[in-house]
């Protein structure tokens, strides 16, 4: 190795995904091992299996599984965890940062992807576009519903980051009116998106589409539940591209059956797959489900693989990789 100092890095698979739909860095094999990184591979769900794959390793790699401070405190060894997406919710971060271990994500990978889908979901309510095509598929061709305007409607967003703005952007262009809630953003923001700026009460008083852009804390789990769709309008829309969770299904479920909700899109759930987990959601046909695809986009995990990959060759040249979370508090 020429007097490189060889790192282990490990790979984290679910045995809920397949190796191919991870990623692989078979690509990378030779640029790690120039740069000194060994790369493991393990398939680990439990917190045992976690900490006995990777307990010799400065690097681990994780997509899905939860990165908790009992597995943190025994990897002795670690010096970076790095999220092969853009939350980080799944990894306790504060034990990490005790320990003086790296968080590091890829922030921005899949923003354009993401935010297609959401607008495509949006304008599937709208135009009931699946309904439709389900209908005409089962013989029927019967008018049931008909759709809005999409220009006379106001987009609220509960969120307004990279992703948020980016659709945001493609609403305005169909002639959308656009508010968002975002308490950690300055007015200039709001301002320079053409956004009206609301409190959470008054976005969901105000909105004909609501859409979901926060990442999942005890703070926004089931953000959308039955209180705050009695404070929607009649006939509103959910979006949620964002975490499972900020929704209460089984609400949501109760108010697509009563009507206060017209349809919702939804690409994540409390529970994957929702099939199994929540056959009741699946089955009506105002909602419109994906399979968390949102981030899969071919240009999304190419980019993903380059900047994570980018991450772990500085952290084995001793340099602080490009997206760390924490770094700020560790430097303290």
């Amino acid at each position: 190795m020429g007097g490189v100092t060889v790192i282990k890095a490990i790979v984290l698979f679910t045995r809920k995904l397949c190796e191919s739909e991870m990623l692989s860095f078979k690509t990378y094999e030779e640029l790690f091992k120039a740069n000194g990184v060994e790369l493991l591979r393990a398939y680990a769900d439990t917190e045992e299996e976690i900490i006995e794959a990777a307990k010799d390793c400065e690097v681990v790699l994780d997509m899905l599984q939860p990165i908790t401070a009992n597995i943190i405190n025994r990897l002795e060894k670690c010096r970076a965890l790095v999220r092969s997406g853009i939350g980080v919710n799944n990894i306790d971060v504060e034990a990490a940062t005790r320990r003086g271990i790296m968080v590091c994500n890829s922030p921005a990978h899949c923003v354009q992807e993401v935010a297609v889908l959401a607008s495509a979901h949006i304008m599937n309510a709208v135009t009931k576009l699946s309904r439709y095509d389900n209908a005409v598929k089962q013989g029927r061709t019967e008018v049931f519903d008909s759709p809005r305007r999409l220009s006379e409607l106001t987009v609220g967003f509960v969120g307004f980051g990279n992703i948020a703005r980016h659709v945001a952007k493609i609403m305005l262009g169909c002639g959308c009116r656009v508010a968002a809630y975002d308490p950690f953003l300055p007015e200039e923001v709001f301002v320079r998106n053409s956004a009206k700026r609301c409190e959470l009460n008054e976005l969901f008083g105000d909105a004909d589409v609501i859409s979901l852009h926060v990442p999942l804390l005890p703070a926004t789990k089931h953000i959308i539940n039955k209180d705050a769709l009695a404070k929607m309008k009649d006939g509103v829309i959910i979006v949620n591209t964002a975490r499972g969770p900020l929704v209460c299904e089984a609400d949501l479920i109760e108010a697509v059956k009563s009507g206060k909700v017209a349809a919702a899109g939804l690409d994540v759930f409390e529970s994957e797959p929702v099939t199994k987990s929540n056959p009741g959601l699946a089955a009506l046909p105002q909602i419109a489900c994906t399979p968390h695809v949102g981030y899969r986009g071919v240009e999304a995990i190419r980019e993903l693989e380059e900047t994570v990959a980018d991450m772990v060759v500085r952290i084995a040249g001793g340099k602080d990789p490009a997206h760390c979370v924490n770094i700020g508090n560790l430097k303290k």
